[in-house]
C-alpha cells in the first residue's frame, strides 16, 4: 500500500554482542540464539541498522 513510505524506529536494542558494520556476532554476552533472531528479524523485515558505533563510554 505504501511501498514508497520510510519510517524510523527508535530504540536502545542493546545488543552489544553484534558487530553492525558487518552485520555479524562477536562476543557472549547473550546467548548467539537471540543474536541470530534478531539479525534475521532485521533482515526479514528490511531494516538497517543507523548507528554503528557506541554512544555512550
Amino acid at each position: 500500500m505504501f511501498k514508497e513510505a520510510v519510517f524510523w524506529i527508535a530504540g536502545d536494542f542493546n545488543f552489544p554482542d553484534i558487530a553492525w558494520q558487518h552485520n555479524t556476532i562477536h562476543g557472549h554476552k547473550y546467548r548467539r540464539k537471540i543474536n541470530e533472531l534478531y539479525l534475521n528479524m532485521e533482515h526479514d523485515t528490511g531494516l538497517s541498522q543507523i548507528i554503528d558505533f557506541p554512544t555512550r563510554g
